[in-house]
């Protein structure tokens, strides 16, 4: 039982460790911009891409560029986008 109680502490401590770093890991690799009530506010992306967010609205966008292929953000709101075709 004694082996029992501190298999289990190492994996809740394990856990709860785990799922801070996932959560650090999200804030360090993602950019995100939000805006209040009543406010609008204009984001330029690395790609020359820009994005007007409209009131009460979250854009996470990632911190170090896009990948080769995708440029995909994550929005929660209304946002105006204005798409740079090429680079």
């Amino acid at each position: 039982r004694r082996s029992f109680g501190r298999w289990l502490l190492a994996a809740s401590v394990a856990l709860v460790l785990g799922v801070g770093l996932f959560a650090y890991r999200n804030t360090l690799l993602n950019q995100t911009y939000q805006t209040a009530y009543g406010q609008l506010e204009r984001v330029a992306l690395p790609d020359g891409s820009t994005v007007t967010l409209n009131a009460n609205s979250t854009l996470t966008v990632p911190r170090f560029g896009f990948g080769g292929q995708t440029r995909e953000v994550r929005l929660t709101g209304e946002a105006a986008f204005s798409v740079r075709h090429l680079p």
